[in-house]
């Protein structure tokens, strides 16, 4: 049978216990309060009032109780500092310190600023940002005006071809019609000419039967053979010329309309060269941009 320890020795055992189960249920008590955490200070706490009123009965029963082991009387500490703490009212919020209230001053000075930080970190993004927007913008309004310049270069340069085309499209017209005229004009005269040549024939044949004056021919029967041949030529120039009329109206208006068209086709050629000269300059001042265009490219 072991020997029971001396009184000190239990005293001092259950003051320790008796401490750390204090500290662990004031710990939790705060817990269940939600209580702040506080910043630890330099004077020490007090401490807490369960264990006062704990460690004299825990004493007193010691006396009594010499051969009870340190882990029941753990147990019933325990048991009897938990119902303890049950029971007392909610402990009050200690006031703060002039430390504590220093602390929470540089607290609050540092929270300023590490705000006035951020907002000027976050305000120098926003100009970063802006500016890298407006940059962004500025380029896209570039690129969009130097589109809508080629575009409208483009379609004064597709104007200007297809007032040349027009204008070469009427100046073929009026060729074409000038063309028809012409064909129609060989057919005319050769027709002309050979009704010219119908009347000579005729005018030969008749001055054929021409009698002579000599011995076999009268200068009565001359008379009268003169006679029949300027009535055949009368009736020939009465027949035919009536029939040559139209031709000779026909071909003096072609004629006229000729003349016309002559002088229609020289303004028209007159016009014709000064706008070549005109797309020459222009083919030209174009090359030596293009020339420059490649040259800045190049540079």
């Amino acid at each position: 049978m072991d020997k029971p320890k001396r009184k000190g020795v239990h005293d001092h055992e259950e003051i320790l216990i008796t401490l750390d189960l204090v500290k662990v249920v004031a710990s939790r008590y705060a817990q269940s309060l939600n209580l702040p955490t506080r910043r630890p200070v330099a004077a020490p706490q007090p401490p807490p009032a369960p264990a006062k009123s704990i460690l004299p009965d825990r004493q007193k029963k010691a006396k009594h109780q010499a051969t009870t082991t340190p882990t029941k009387v753990a147990k019933k500490a325990r048991t009897e500092t938990s119902n303890v703490v049950e029971k007392q009212p909610p402990v009050p919020r200690l006031k703060r310190s002039n430390s504590q209230s220093n602390d929470d001053d540089n607290d609050n000075l540092e929270l300023h600023q590490s705000l006035y930080y951020q907002l000027c970190y976050v305000e120098r993004l926003m100009d970063e940002s802006f500016a890298k927007q407006e940059a962004d913008a500025i380029a896209q309004l570039k690129s969009v005006f130097a589109e809508i310049q080629s575009k409208t270069q483009a379609l004064h340069r597709a104007k200007r071809k297809w007032h040349h085309e027009q204008h070469m499209y009427s100046f073929h017209e009026h060729l074409q019609d000038q063309s028809t005229c012409l064909d129609t004009l060989p057919n005319l005269l050769s027709q002309y000419a050979q009704q010219i040549s119908t009347l000579s024939d005729t005018i030969a044949s008749v001055l054929l039967r021409l009698p002579m004056n000599d011995n076999l021919c009268t200068a009565q029967g001359l008379h009268t053979a003169v006679e029949e041949l300027t009535k055949t030529l009368e009736y020939t120039c009465s027949s035919i010329l009536p029939t040559w009329n139209p031709y000779v109206s026909s071909i003096a208006a072609q004629s006229t309309s000729f003349h016309t068209n002559i002088q229609q086709l020289e303004k028209e050629f007159e016009a014709l060269a000064s706008k070549l000269k005109e797309l020459s300059a222009l083919s030209i001042k174009e090359r030596s941009h293009r020339i420059e265009t490649i040259q800045e490219f190049k540079n």
